[in-house]
């Protein structure tokens, strides 16, 4: 269920970071690591809604420009631009250079007619986009509100969860596996009764590209919440007994995690 936000109210956040916090620290107590797992993964998911309202600064702006934009439109058009233009060629019949005048200025004011009423829907709808009511936001999320508690200085947590990852992993492989193979190939496995383990082979590249990705989460996580570095090592150096890690990914998660504690210090 960590795949879908979920926006919550401020009073209805606030009271669900309280239960969270008391639920990690019931687990801490009780050394229910399956549950407290369970509150990690939900917190990943429930996030508090902020709004952004409209000024009224903003709303008039809007209709300003938009009383403007369509006055403009209104009050020049051909119609009005021709009768205008020949009252005052009756009035100005005598003086060819008044009539060159007005020519002149009826085209202009035509071809700004024509220069907003081509433009008008996209100033319009630009206009509309700017200042309309934006919806609310993805503010703060639950899982920044577990930070520092007991539970997560617990390396036999950590380990705990990295396993029952891994096992996810081995039987997400599994299935892809059973579903690529042939029908003898399948017969031919259940007849040598190859066990899971033997398809998680350390030497096996994808596998050791499973490993690195899994603990760099974890170890990431691990900082986030504020576990200690020390901790988040420790945890590396058990992959790499447990597993077989490579000595390369070894150096790098190290430094990694590192890295990451440094950043954090800083914020």
């Amino acid at each position: 269920f960590a795949n879908t936000g979920r926006g919550l109210r401020k009073a209805a956040f606030e009271s669900l970071a309280l239960i969270s916090r008391a639920l990690v620290d019931a687990c801490a107590l009780s050394f229910d690591y399956s549950n407290g797992r369970q509150v990690l993964e939900l917190s990943k998911s429930y996030y508090v809604e902020q709004e952004v309202a409209q000024t009224h600064g903003e709303h008039q702006m809007q209709s300003t420009d938009l009383g403007y934009l369509n006055s403009e439109t209104n009050n020049i058009s051909p119609g009005n631009n021709r009768n205008r233009d020949t009252r005052a060629s009756f009035r100005v019949s005598g003086s060819s250079s008044l009539q060159t005048s007005a020519t002149r200025k009826r085209y202009s004011l035509q071809l700004n007619h024509t220069s907003i009423l081509n433009n008008k829907d996209l100033i319009m709808g630009s206009s509309y986009r700017r200042f309309q009511r934006p919806s609310t936001v993805v503010g703060e999320y639950l899982e920044s509100r577990l930070v520092g508690l007991d539970l997560w200085q617990s390396l036999l947590f950590w380990e705990n969860s990295f396993e029952e990852s891994l096992a996810m992993e081995s039987r997400k492989r599994t299935r892809t596996l059973s579903t690529s193979i042939s029908l003898a190939d399948q017969e031919e496995r259940q007849a040598r009764k190859i066990s899971q383990e033997e398809l998680l082979n350390p030497e096996d590249l994808e596998f050791q590209d499973t490993l690195f990705e899994l603990t760099t989460k974890m170890a990431y996580q691990m900082i986030r919440l504020g576990v200690k570095e020390d901790t988040a090592k420790a945890l590396v150096s058990r992959v790499v007994t447990e597993h077989g890690m490579q000595e390369e990914h070894e150096e790098t998660l190290y430094t990694l995690i590192s890295n990451v504690s440094r950043a954090a210090k800083i914020k």
